[in-house]
């Protein structure tokens, strides 16, 4: 008894639209993942340069967490409640203390800046 299998014979045009349709398919989802992470706040092409710089793992340290040098990693509230990772929304008050991770001179220009009112 013999198997005949049936292959489908596709040229090489074909394969290279298929392949081609399949990576745009990916740089459209990447690209709109990226903007609906980011909530809007970035552009149709910084989400596409992302996408691309992600999926050929270049990388160019964009998405670097530590822009300001410093990194609040919690709140302790003068109420005695702790704020673990606190995002923009979170207002600092009078009396807070944090917990930064930082490099010294980076924890001076924090400092500086909140004596200053920097971000008010």
């Amino acid at each position: 008894m013999k198997l005949v299998f049936f292959r489908l014979r596709r040229n090489a045009y074909s394969r290279l639209i298929s392949a081609a349709a399949v990576l745009l398919g990916v740089l459209l989802l990447g690209a709109t993942s990226y903007y609906a992470v980011g909530e809007g706040r970035w552009s149709w092409f910084d989400c596409f340069y992302m996408t691309i710089i992600t999926l050929s793992t270049v990388g160019f340290a964009e998405t670097d967490v530590r822009e300001a040098g410093a990194l609040v990693v919690a709140v302790h509230r003068a109420d005695g409640d702790y704020v673990y990772n606190p995002g923009s929304e979170h207002l600092l008050q009078e009396g807070d203390s944090l917990f930064v991770l930082a490099e010294s001179q980076d924890v001076a220009n924090l400092r500086a800046g909140m004596a200053a009112g920097a971000g008010t």
